[in-house]
């Protein structure tokens, strides 16, 4: 398995890192040239040329530090607060802390430099700047039917390569 997930993982080899965010628990993150799709309820919208999906864990490090992990989705920004709802975008560490990522991913042209994938599913992509990426399944073999990830062309027809328990 390792083989065929570095080989779907070439696709990001050289390709821009573009932006990440969220839909609830789902980390998205966009890679490539920007493409105008059109959206659902009308108008267009900004996709990259590939896109990763993630459901489960993942952080971006940059030398000894994690810059950002899955956990930065149910922790709120404001330690006054009394009460947030992690599901709300824009409240959370998550939200903060992505919206500075794609500002630095905006002013720097940051490539993927290198995939690495093991047999169960995980991934690391090493992108300019000294960030990683990566992403480890957490789940035994036999739970039931879950995915890990999943990277496809947004907007095409194209396949989707999708990483689950077996």
């Amino acid at each position: 398995m390792k083989a065929a997930h570095e080989k779907a993982l070439a696709a990001l080899a050289g390709l821009r890192i573009r932006e990440i965010g969220r839909a609830a628990d789902l980390l998205w993150v966009q890679f490539g040239e920007w493409r105008t799709v059109p959206c659902r309820k009308g108008g267009t919208r900004q996709v990259g040329q590939w896109a990763l999906h993630v459901q489960t864990s993942w952080r971006f490090t940059q030398g000894e530090s994690i810059v950002l992990g899955v956990h930065d989705l149910y922790a709120y920004d404001d330690e006054e607060a009394t009460s947030f709802d992690w599901e709300k975008c824009g409240e959370s560490r998550f939200d903060r802390i992505a919206s500075g990522l794609n500002a630095r991913f905006g002013d720097e042209e940051m490539v993927v430099e290198s995939v690495a994938c093991d047999a169960v599913g995980s991934l690391t992509l090493r992108l300019g700047g000294g960030l990683e990426f990566a992403v480890f399944p957490n789940s035994s073999s036999d739970y039931p039917e879950r995915e890990f990830w999943r990277l496809f062309a947004p907007a095409t027809d194209g396949p989707h390569y999708v990483v689950e328990t077996a």
